[in-house]
């Protein structure tokens, strides 16, 4: 009687966080016929210490059986470009620090995590210019403020299913700043999905083996529709001081042709407790009328902890774009490009300042200067604050 009643109320429960997306699906702002490349990015080993959000606990409630979590954090940049140039987002900007010269609020996040017994809700609320950019179909929307919204039920100790709109398992780098030793994003993370929406299981069955596997609706729409599926999935292997995940996401687009192809193999390996690397690899797979659009990269991180508040981070890349599909102003241009980043992170209490300085050089002119021509490198620099409370 008890396992019925149980079974019920996990039925319940993820009906419910799915109505809430569903009861405004015709006020939502599709973009069907428009292919836009996004992110990720989530840090997805999420019970790793060294990765974990730095955001601080604002409350907590608990009872016996009843836990209530609310997270809070916000960030703000500036950004110098060598080029005395913004960079337009049909330039090949990596998303986020397109800006020159000027004062940006990027972020404010809160959210809120409600625990009872074997049940779970998430509810992600975003505000800010990067709100719209990761919620790009729907800038005009007030779904514009929602990140993550979603139900999850522990069947088991091993065995967990979620239903929602959750952010994706792609990715190296997150999509809140405050989980990122750089402050700029890789031309990687740039093509990566930012979320899903749909329903996904976790399974644990040892200490070292994690599988996700996921039916998701198109990357990043938020209402269950009956528009072709994509499967996506990861598989994670983690010791005291490697992890290492194989992610993918296949599917076709919404008219039924074509199909969807993306892979990414993602590791981090803590040398010591000052001392971390971290690799990144993805490749995607677009066909796009007749074209295998194609997009890849490779980036290699290194991190290094001088002191408790005091952090040196470096980032190394090659991206290739061989069709224009990221540099859509440069179609078949058969591009490379190589970015080179350097932050410090300085925490003092609850602010951290990220100073950033970035060189990115291309085998074309693909950047443009204030002079509207164009070189085949670019050198910025860039300032962060980030406040959590």
């Amino acid at each position: 009687m008890k396992t019925n009643l149980c079974r019920r109320l996990t039925l319940l429960l993820l009906l419910w966080a799915y109505t809430l997306l569903v009861s405004g699906q015709d006020s939502f702002n599709y973009l069907s016929n428009q292919s836009v490349l996004r992110v990720k990015p989530l840090t997805y080993f999420e019970d790793s210490a060294e990765i974990q959000p730095l955001t601080l606990l604002l409350q907590r409630f608990k009872t016996k059986d009843t836990t209530l979590q609310l997270t809070c954090h916000v960030d703000f940049y500036y950004r110098y470009s060598g080029n005395l140039q913004p960079i337009a987002a049909q330039e090949g900007a990596t998303p986020h620090t397109q800006s020159h010269n000027q004062l940006n609020f990027n972020l404010f996040n809160v959210q809120l995590l409600k625990t009872y017994q074997q049940f779970s809700f998430v509810a992600d609320i975003v505000i800010g210019k990067k709100a719209k950019e990761i919620n790009y179909l729907y800038q005009q929307s007030k779904w514009s403020l929602i990140k993550e919204l979603y139900a999850s039920y522990q069947f088991t100790p091993q065995l967990k299913l979620s239903a929602g709109h959750f952010l994706t398992h792609f990715g190296y780098e997150a999509v809140e700043a405050i989980d990122n030793f750089n402050y700029s994003t890789s031309y990687g993370y740039t093509f990566e999905p930012y979320q899903h929406t749909g329903f996904k299981m976790d399974y644990q069955w040892n200490p070292n083996w994690t599988l996700m596997l996921g039916i998701f609706n198109r990357t990043d729409t938020k209402a269950w529709d009956k528009n072709p599926k994509y499967i996506g999935g990861q598989l994670q292997y983690k010791t005291e001081k490697l992890k290492t995940a194989f992610n993918f996401l296949t599917g076709k687009y919404d008219n039924g042709a074509a199909a969807l192809r993306q892979v990414e193999i993602t590791s981090t390996y803590q040398w010591n407790t000052q001392f971390g690397l971290g690799f990144n690899w993805g490749r995607k797979v677009s066909p796009q009328e007749g074209l295998n659009h194609m997009l890849s990269s490779t980036a290699l991180y290194a991190n290094y902890q001088f002191k408790p508040n005091k952090i040196l981070a470096v980032r190394a890349e090659y991206f290739t774009d061989p069709n224009g599909t990221l540099f859509t102003a440069f179609p078949n241009a058969d591009l490379n490009l190589k970015s080179f980043t350097l932050s410090y992170n300085l925490t003092k209490g609850s602010v951290t300042l990220i100073p950033e300085i970035r060189y990115d050089v291309a085998n074309k002119a693909v950047f443009k200067q204030s002079n509207h021509s164009f070189q085949n490198q670019e050198i910025s620099f860039l300032m962060a604050a980030l406040y959590k409370f």
